[in-house]
């Protein structure tokens, strides 16, 4: 099955984002205001909804190295049946010799015991060695080489949540299995963020109680909107596209809150989160250097507490 996503125009180039299941929000673009600002106030936004028959980057991971350790694993076959087929020439070398040898010993009266049981021991570890050859990594089903990893964030992950932070919105669910490829053809490079039931929007109102000051912090703690005389002095302003209520209406900064519950995966989610910080944007990039640890390394050191959804260690 495939990813429902959907298809933004902001400032007259096309940034792909989607959403699982329900699908993804396609904010109608005019003029030259483009990106998630409703021309015409009042008018709700189409839903569009997209079939993506490709793998998620998770999914492709393990099917690369299950490919690549199934490839290692004939490699270290064929070297061990070519050392047995050469360790057995030697023993059958050594066993003429080892004949010859008995026959003088025992016309000299000694035992060829010791003679057997030092054959026995050859054999046995000559198949050690042969079993210790075949035995794959530990880490080699989910380990990519440099040059994949390197591409799969820098240049697929990376481009599509900047252009996600472009629209003033942060994902909050950064993950391997949050980036789909839109084709099943091993020529179609193209990808797409999908899963944005916990992303949410960094920028509000100018005359917001969450906006956040210049200063540091935000706006009226009494849940009304701040006066909208001189407040544009005291706000960090949005110059980019949002998803504002009117296309008069300025944006800036959401201000950080002190506290905020957990949200995203253990795995791959930062230690600010971790922490009960309120999520921004820089999350995301930290979330982006795990997904490269874990494809590279082939897993992160607190995975197995990730997998028990044990937050108080994968913070520690």
């Amino acid at each position: 099955p495939g990813a429902a996503t959907g298809t933004t125009t902001v400032a007259g180039t096309t940034t792909t984002t989607g959403g699982a299941g329900a699908g993804a929000v396609q904010v109608a673009a005019a003029g030259g205001g483009g990106g998630y600002v409703n021309p015409t106030p009042g008018i709700t936004s189409a839903i569009i909804m997209e079939h993506l028959p490709g793998e998620d980057m998770h999914r492709l991971r393990d099917r690369h190295c299950n490919v690549q350790a199934a490839a290692a694993l004939g490699r270290a076959r064929r070297i061990a049946n070519a050392n047995k087929k050469k360790m057995e020439q030697e023993q059958q070398k050594k066993a003429k010799q080892q004949q010859q040898k008995v026959k003088q010993e025992a016309a000299a009266g000694e035992d060829d015991n010791k003679n057997s049981n030092n054959n026995s021991n050859s054999n046995s570890n000559s198949s050690n060695k042969i079993a210790k050859i075949a035995m794959p990594s530990p880490n080699a089903t989910r380990r990519l080489c440099p040059e994949d990893a390197v591409y799969l964030t820098a240049d697929v992950m990376l481009p599509l949540i900047r252009s996600m932070h472009s629209v003033g919105c942060i994902h909050r669910d950064v993950k391997p299995s949050n980036c789909v490829r839109t084709g099943t053809t091993d020529d179609d490079r193209s990808f797409k963020l999908v899963d944005f039931g916990l992303s949410k929007s960094f920028v509000v109102p100018v005359t917001s109680s969450s906006a956040a000051a210049v200063g540091g912090g935000g706006g009226d703690d009494d849940g009304d909107d701040a006066d909208a005389v001189g407040v544009k002095e005291e706000r960090i302003m949005w110059d980019g596209p949002w998803d504002a209520p009117s296309p008069d209406v300025e944006g800036c900064l959401r201000a950080e809150r002190s506290q905020a519950d957990f949200r995203g995966t253990s795995m791959y989610a930062s230690l600010r989160v971790h922490q009960g910080r309120d999520y921004c944007r820089r999350d995301d990039v930290w979330g982006l250097l795990y997904v490269f640890c874990d494809l590279i390394s082939g897993g992160l050191p607190w995975m197995n507490y990730a997998l028990e959804r044990n937050r108080d260690m994968c913070r520690k």
